[in-house]
């Protein structure tokens, strides 16, 4: 069962493969339509996409910084 209204699906990175698993088990138990299954793993998508570029821009930051010259 999807999470229920007001609760969020995803928490954090970790929780994103739970979130499709759940998604996919929704749409096999008919809870909700193939369509709506494929919108929401789409949002869990963008939140995929979101979450990598943050952490990209974290650690490139983070070399950045590490590699300046002292000031």
């Amino acid at each position: 069962m999807l999470a229920g209204e007001g609760e969020a699906l995803t928490r954090n990175a970790a929780d994103l493969t739970a979130a499709m698993g759940a998604v996919a088990d929704a749409a096999a138990q008919g809870a909700v339509t193939p369509r709506e299954a494929m919108q929401l793993g789409h949002v869990i998508e963008a939140y995929v996409r979101a979450v990598e570029a943050t952490e990209f821009e974290r650690r490139l930051s983070a070399l950045e910084t590490a590699d300046a010259p002292p000031a």
